[in-house]
């Protein structure tokens, strides 16, 4: 019997691992497309960034469960980087160099809107103002999914100072947190002021990787993680 040109002895598919990692680079473009189309809006470009950072952890999910090792989000926290609080890379670990804080980068860089940072926890970093409310900044507006650390990008020359997320398993899993970006603006080559409490976004994300959007800056008040 004649075979069909179409039939195979073997099927190859996408797995789900592999999904989830297109389905997040999908997003994060998406979402970049969609701020430059948008304009100079404040507002657009908040929930931009907001998509942006949704994509990146989604991307880091995927590759922890691709290469069956943690994955982390890594941002920039050097201060005399232009993308300070900014640029944002999915990262794996170094199997080369598996005593050190080296990273193997995962995916292309992203950086946020321009004017949009994202909010460290308070006092982790020199160089950033927080403007305040009724003399604080709420405690529950900042960025908690991130410690500080220093460690090498494979094939970035220098070492460098960043925030890093806390581990995702490759289960998905996570120690939650929040991550949450605002309006800001440079002060000056080495300083950064995060100038509107009201106006902030993010994600909260649970124990178990998934993550939910929060759009009114009053709902993270009411979160503990």
């Amino acid at each position: 019997m004649k075979r069909s040109p179409f039939s195979c002895n073997a099927k190859k598919a996408f797995t789900l691992i592999e999904l989830l990692v297109v389905i997040g680079i999908i997003a994060a473009l998406a979402s970049g497309v969609g701020i430059a189309l948008r304009g100079n809006n404040p507002d657009a470009s908040l929930r931009g960034a907001q998509g942006l950072v949704s994509g990146a952890l989604s991307a880091a999910r995927g590759q922890a469960a691709l290469s069956q090792s943690t994955a982390q989000i890594i941002v920039q926290a050097d201060v005399n980087d232009p993308n300070f609080l900014r640029s944002i890379r999915v990262v794996i670990p170094d199997a080369s160099t598996p005593a050190t804080n080296d990273w193997k980068q995962v995916g292309s860089e992203i950086v946020l809107p321009e004017g949009i940072y994202l909010v460290p926890p308070t006092g982790t970093l020199t160089g950033v103002a927080f403007e305040t409310e009724n003399g604080t900044w709420n405690a529950g507006r900042n960025s908690t999914l991130f410690n500080t650390a220093t460690g090498s990008v494979t094939g970035l020359t220098n070492a460098i100072t960043v925030l890093i997320s806390k581990d995702i398993s490759p289960l998905g899993t996570v120690d939650g947190g929040r991550i949450v970006v605002t309006p800001g603006r440079r002060t000056g080559p080495t300083s950064v002021v995060l100038f509107n409490a009201s106006a902030v976004r993010g994600l909260v994300v649970s124990r178990y990787g998934v993550a939910s959007q929060v759009d009114e800056a009053a709902s993270f008040d009411l979160i503990t993680n």
